[in-house]
Parts: C-alpha cells; structure tokens; sequence
C-alpha cells in the first residue's frame, strides 16, 4: 500500500500522467503536514466531539475551550481531506472516517493516532541518523510517561484487527494450560488463545510502566483473571514455566541479531518438549518487491531502536539454531507484510 499524487480535475489529472506534476514537491509540503492535523486534531478532541454531534467550528471551539479561528481551519482541512462533511455550516465524520476515528465504533483507532504524536522530532534525528549511525530508544522513558498508556492501548486497537483470525489460526498443543506472551503489552493476543482455549492462561512479561497499562486494559475488557502481566526486560529475563506455548509478536526488529538468538533460547527453555512457539513480525523482501510502507517502517524501528526488520530467512536460521523445528508459516490476512512462523520444541 502507497500514498499516491492523484489530481482533483480533468486537468490535474492529465498532468499527473504526463508527468509534468512536480510529486516530489506535492509530498513533501502536503504528506508531514496531513498527518499532524489529523493527529492534532485528535488529540484536542475536535474529531470526537464531532462524532458525537455534527457543530460549527465556533460550536467546536467553545466546548473545547480553544481558539475559533484556529479550529476553523482545522476543520476545514479534515472536510478537504474528506474526514468530515459539511451541511448548512455544520460538520460531522464521513461515513469512512467514523469508522475508524469514532470512539463508539469497534474498529477505533484514535488512541493509536493520539500516540503517534511526538513522531515528528523522531524523523527529524533521521538526517543526524544517517551522520552517526545513532538511533534512540524510545522505551527508556520514566514510568509516570502517559506515552506508556496511550501506546499500549494504541496496539490494542490495532492488534484486534487481527487477533482473532490470529488465535483461530494457530495450532497449540491439546488443552494448553499456559501461555507465555513476550512483550505482548496489551495482552489481547493472549486474552483471545484463552477464549478460544478454555483450559489456557497466559503470563505476558513485559516492561513494569507496559505491564501496568496492560494490566488495565485487560481487566477493562474481563481478562483480568486468564492473563496475568509480570514485570520484566525480555532482553534479560528468565521466563521460568514450563509453558505449553509462547508468543513473540512484534518484538524482533526493536533487537539485534545477538539479542534474537538469546531471545528465543529462552523461550526455548521455558517450553515444554512438544510446546509451541508463534512469532509475528514484519519481514523485509528483495527490492523489487518491498512495499513504501514497510521502508518507512523500517526506517522507524532504526530510529526507535537501531534495529532493523529481518529477511525471512535469517529468522528461519535463528529459529532452527534455537532448537526448534519450524512447523508452518502463515500470512495474516489483515497484517499485510506480517507472517506468523509457527515452530514446536521436539519431544524428547
């Protein structure tokens, strides 16, 4: 999937075609700056409270306790890029956008776009990036962070797009009793093994501000007595167990090859023989094939952690040298470059 340059008119039209319009430049001035009012407009509440009732920019305003003219051109913007629609001077979300940017619809994603605020001055070290060979951590943050929960309640709602069709998908040993979730934040993957698998608990570890929201959401949600959330660095900790199977779900490309090795020999060692191992990633793929998105994605795990997506078949190679025997892998219908690599630790 790509953004594309696409003409308005009859006219634009033609000159994208031929050519003659400058993409570099419509880009660059317009790509930054959409993505920065919508998440403003976000975080200020202007899209939801315009999803609870339609309102004039001065309507908008005035609840919110923000300057007029400022919210008018927000507005403005959101409607040109079709987020919202006008009738008789009142704006509401489109159709498209409710579905995504309204709180009371189950595919929300606003918590998500809350998040990415901040995003801008990572791009900006890619230039001192590119200088030093130096990229940043975005984890080491104190614990009183509400980045914390604002990004693991952000994955939630991204992970469950596809956590059920996940959880229907993989092939656990019968009536698994535990569960290990590395880093797995909110949990939701584990939450929906043990709706699918009543006999099942899951323990996800993660870092102790992850672990917290975490812990939270899921209880929201009724999960709180299947999934427990124990503090812990996974690039360290000693996992215990023995678990019947574990997760591993977006986690690689914030490590290091050497850090993925450790990794999955302690997974390893926590499983029990016949247990299984499932981990999802994005994954990169010869040049001719690689999709704009996962460049920028994996621009943004560099400049999140140093890091790196990994090709398929360096995983295959850390996974078999781990000890385990890789089962299967699977595509996730709505995880476009993401696959799962299914593996099981041989009986004894």
């Amino acid at each position: 999937m790509r953004l594309v340059v696409r003409g308005e008119n009859r006219l634009e039209r033609l000159g994208v075609r031929l050519g003659v319009v400058p993409s570099p430049f419509i880009e660059c001035v317009y790509g930054f700056p959409a993505s920065q009012v919508l998440i403003t407009a976000m975080r200020l509440g202007v899209v939801e409270h315009l999803a609870a009732r339609p309102g004039t920019p001065e309507e908008v305003a005035a609840a919110l306790e923000l300057a007029p003219r400022t919210v008018r051109l927000i507005v403005r913007y959101l409607e040109a890029a079709g987020h919202l629609v006008e009738r008789a001077g009142r704006y509401r979300l489109s159709r498209r956008s409710r579905r995504w940017l309204s709180p009371d619809s189950p595919a929300y994603l606003g918590t998500y776009l809350k998040s990415l605020h901040g995003t801008e001055r990572l791009w900006a070290r890619l230039e001192d990036a590119a200088r030093t060979g130096q990229a940043v951590d975005i984890h080491q943050r104190t614990e009183d962070d509400p980045w914390w929960r604002e990004n693991i309640v952000g994955m939630y709602e991204l992970a469950r797009m596809g956590a059920g069709e996940v959880a229907g998908a993989l092939d656990l040993p019968p009536s698994p009793k535990a569960l290990l979730d590395v880093a797995g934040g909110h949990g939701w993957y584990s939450a929906q093994l043990c709706r699918r698998y009543p006999t099942l608990r899951a323990t996800v570890v993660d870092l102790p501000a992850a672990a917290k929201a975490g812990r939270e959401l899921l209880a929201r949600h009724g999960f709180g007595d299947v999934v427990e959330h124990q503090e812990g660095d996974v690039r360290t900790a000693e996992f215990g167990g023995p678990y019947d199977a574990a997760l591993c779900f977006n986690v690689i490309h914030y490590f290091t090859p050497a850090e993925i090795r450790s990794l999955l020999s302690r997974i390893h060692a926590a499983l029990v023989p016949g247990g299984t191992l499932a981990l999802l990633d994005p994954f990169t793929r010869p040049s001719r094939e690689w999709p704009v998105g996962a460049g920028v994605f994996q621009l943004l795990f560099f400049l999140e952690s140093g890091a790196d997506t990994y090709q398929p078949d360096e995983l295959r190679r850390w996974i078999t040298e781990a000890g385990f025997e890789l089962r299967r892998e699977l595509r996730v219908r709505r995880m476009g470059n993401q696959r799962i690599f299914e593996a099981v630790k041989p009986a004894d």
